[in-house]
């Protein structure tokens, strides 16, 4: 067990470790516990330390204590019986028992952390290129309304626009960290040239391009966009 837990809590304390990675961690301690939860593993560990023992000169054999007497009342039923071969008493009430406090504790635990990891996922790098559209919208979208005062409303937009436009960039990193701050960087320069609405408006070109290249007539975007320089050379707010 401390094989399979230690490498897990040194990886946790790692500084550049973040929630993500710290959710697949937990998440494959987790899975590894439940494994080895089985006869078959049992078996398996028993046959090691038989092994192990024997190096060290100590027996392997389980010291069988006198069993107690109790008396038998004609209600109880067979899986009441107390167990009397010492192998299996260790099994159940030792390493079973022992399995299952690891489990349950780390669940508890660390809950919130995955909780917390799995509404956070959109931010991931392989997440938002992998995702629909829809799906970065729900996930966007629960975000946003549980952290309203920290978050805009408009965080769909911005992962859209982001995924459109700097998709090449989002393959080479690898961090959520890494992706909000090229995400702070780009709407910051920005929204230092462009006004608000005018960042809104390139967003939703950027959401529909793919509508626009599914449309048979070029003629209707070719006489938008001739509108469009013609407002923006007679220098009339758009």
């Amino acid at each position: 067990m401390f094989e399979i837990i230690n490498p897990v809590s040194k990886a946790l304390q790692h500084e550049n470790n973040d929630l993500q990675k710290a959710s697949i961690l937990l998440s494959n301690l987790l899975n590894r516990l439940s494994e080895i939860r089985n006869q078959n593993s049992f078996n398996g560990l028993l046959n090691e330390s038989r092994d192990l023992a024997k190096g060290w000169r100590v027996t392997t054999v389980f010291k069988n204590k006198r069993r107690k007497i109790t008396k038998r009342f004609f209600d109880e039923l067979s899986q009441d019986e107390r167990i009397s071969d010492p192998e299996s008493y260790f099994k159940i009430n030792v390493y079973y028992c022992c399995l299952d406090i690891l489990i349950s504790q780390i669940k508890q635990r660390f809950q919130s952390l995955c909780d917390l990891s799995n509404m956070f996922e959109v931010l991931q790098p392989e997440k938002l290129l992998s995702s629909s559209n829809e799906v970065i919208k729900n996930a966007s979208g629960k975000l946003s309304a549980k952290y309203s005062e920290d978050i805009s409303v408009n965080l769909y937009e911005q992962l859209i626009a982001l995924k459109t436009c700097l998709k090449s960039e989002i393959q080479k990193i690898h961090s959520m960290k890494e992706l909000i701050e090229l995400l702070l960087i780009k709407f910051n320069s920005l929204t230092s040239s462009f006004p608000e609405e005018r960042v809104s408006d390139l967003s939703v070109l950027s959401i529909e391009a793919k509508i626009l290249e599914k449309l048979k007539s070029s003629a209707a975007v070719d006489d938008l966009i001739n509108q469009f320089a013609e407002k923006k050379a007679r220098k009339v707010y758009i």
